[in-house]
């Protein structure tokens, strides 16, 4: 056991601190017409990867998800990063599914055995919408979700109806980024003069390593407070295509292993979302393997801080059952 959480612990470095890769170790592609990008280790390995972003201008280019692909594939796996349209204009578009599914099949064609999948946030409910279809049955294994939504339809209209202001900097952050990437894919209905735009997309952008909270305030009393902007924030999305993108009563024939780990304090995404998915997975016939951790040690998807040690060694446990081995024969590589 304690062998396997040291490689967990690996594992979990890889994951939460992706560092910057030797590029003599990592082969990075973009075939054309393929819609992925593509991060291979110099020396092949037998694992192939799929990574997923969560709700990202910068899509599968966001230098945190590059970082982590090349991390990956400098400890030995094959990764694709695949392009997903929705995501990357924060809207609800059942392409994304495909995309995710496409990835799959790529990379299980060309490594061979079942893909593991690590998705994150809005892309995590996509990712495991996508496998949870019964034509993908056996081709993704395992999979770990970082903040999934288990029904859109529950999480839009918990959005956009909170009027009281936040009191913490994460509490605020959380609560303008609702609003701002809500704003964005209404941006050509909303009464947005062409500067507020391009502000709100320069925000976006780069919103999760920076500008400071204040920055992100100001826009939000200046712009996004006004009446006219509000009332536009809350018209509805289809309905059944928020179905067509949620895991919600899709997951009893999935047979993949599922690792899901969430923040407690998730103001994006509630953890009550990863609980109702860890709840329909345990019900699956025959019964499957799946692991769930809430926990305060991360800001939504990243790490916040291993102030809790006991969080750690479960994190750690977690990674070494699933991923451990292979990074740790990477590493040996």
């Amino acid at each position: 056991m304690f062998r396997r959480i040291e490689r967990g612990f690996r594992a979990a470095a890889v994951l939460l601190r992706p560092a910057r890769s030797d590029p003599a170790r990592v082969v990075e592609s973009r075939p054309a017409g393929s819609g992925l990008d593509l991060y291979m280790p110099a020396r092949p390995r037998r694992r192939g990867l799929v990574v997923v972003q969560g709700m990202s201008l910068a899509g599968e280019r966001d230098p945190r998800l590059v970082r982590l692909a090349r991390s990956f594939a400098a400890a030995g796996f094959s990764v694709a990063a695949p392009a997903l349209p929705g995501l990357k204009s924060c809207r609800e578009d059942v392409r994304d599914l495909s995309s995710v599914q496409e990835a799959v099949a790529a990379l299980r064609a060309a490594c061979g055995g079942p893909v593991g999948v690590v998705a994150f946030s809005f892309g995590a409910g996509v990712a495991l919408t996508a496998v949870a279809d019964g034509s993908m049955r056996g081709t993704a294994d395992p999979i770990l979700l970082m903040g999934p939504y288990h029904s859109l339809e529950d999480l839009w209209r918990s959005w956009p109806d909170r009027e009281s202001e936040p009191r913490t900097d994460a509490e605020w952050d959380d609560f303008i980024y609702i609003r701002m990437a809500l704003a964005w894919r209404m941006r050509d209905d909303l009464p947005l003069a062409p500067s507020e735009r391009e502000r709100l997309g320069e925000i976006l952008l780069g919103y999760c390593d920076a500008p400071a909270v204040e920055t992100k305030r100001g826009f939000y009393r200046e712009v996004l407070r006004r009446p006219e902007i509000r009332s536009g924030l809350r018209r509805a999305p289809d309905p059944e295509t928020l179905r067509a993108l949620s895991p919600c009563g899709k997951l009893s024939r999935l047979r993949s292993r599922v690792m899901i780990v969430h923040d407690l304090h998730d103001g994006t995404i509630p953890c009550s979302h990863s609980e109702k998915i860890f709840a329909e997975l345990k019900a699956r016939r025959p019964v499957g393997e799946q692991r769930l951790l809430v926990t305060p040690i991360l800001s939504h998807v990243e790490a916040r801080s291993l102030w809790r040690i006991d969080h750690a060694i479960r994190i750690a446990d977690m990674f070494g059952e699933f991923w451990g081995s292979e990074c740790a024969a990477g590493e040996r590589a």
